[in-house]
């Protein structure tokens, strides 16, 4: 076993061992459905709320697992999903050399992202973004388009500046469930998470936070930079 650094986030322990992982996985009489998720999907409410497949365990989970029981199936994955992934993973690769033609160095990242966006879209939400296939200005990457947006917030997110960017989007499109969670985030920051002070971000480990109420004096992080990029 060993621990995986993934700052900001919590720490993630990763098992190499088949007979620890089997214990890890396999259902027991005291955990008939495996053993149940670590206390830090806690961190996870604020955004996917309590009654998710990530945080949710025993009978409850049970029951949300089997509603995606059929997208995983063998015939499904093999006749509808495959398919699908094989024409996006064309375009990746009929965009990667366009970029290898330039002779150029070229950020990768982008081109990854717009793979797992189109790959998500088609297989989750059956809708086809063309985000690897649509010029600049086009379509949904036009001013005021979905991917615009995206790109915006993409962009605010790397440069640590605010969740009003989220915000906007949300009363822009009337959004509902993202305004909801950034309401749900906004809650659990100043009411679990905050210093008399108005200080936030108590953790210097993860640069970020820890669980509810955990706010030490002695090693308070609270960098203003945190403050500024969690301004409501």
């Amino acid at each position: 076993m060993f621990i995986v650094d993934v700052k900001p986030f919590l720490n993630v322990l990763v098992v190499t061992d088949p007979f620890i992982a089997d214990q890890v996985i396999l259902s027991s009489s005291e955990y008939p459905y495996g053993l149940h998720h670590s206390w830090t999907t806690h961190d996870l409410w604020p955004i996917t709320g309590k009654k998710g497949m990530l945080t949710l365990n025993g009978e409850e989970w049970r029951q949300t697992r089997k509603r995606f029981a059929p997208g995983f199936q063998p015939s499904h994955i093999k006749h509808v999903m495959l398919p699908m992934f094989v024409e996006q993973a064309k375009h990746f690769l009929n965009n990667m050399e366009k970029k290898f033609a330039t002779g150029e160095v070229f950020e990768l990242a982008p081109l990854c992202q717009n793979f797992t966006l189109d790959v998500i879209g088609l297989m989750v939400l059956n809708k086809d973004f063309h985000t690897q296939t649509l010029p600049e200005n086009e379509g949904m990457r036009a001013p005021g388009g979905l991917l615009w947006a995206f790109d915006i917030i993409q962009s605010r997110a790397k440069a640590r500046t605010s969740w009003l960017e989220y915000i906007d989007v949300a009363g822009y499109y009337r959004d509902p469930e993202l305004m909801a969670a950034m309401k749900r985030i906004f809650n659990n920051v100043t009411r679990h998470k905050m210093y008399i002070t108005g200080g936030i971000g108590s953790s210097a480990s993860n640069e970020g936070f820890e669980e509810n109420f955990k706010l030490p004096n002695k090693s308070a992080y609270c960098e203003t930079c945190a403050a500024i990029g969690m301004m409501f």
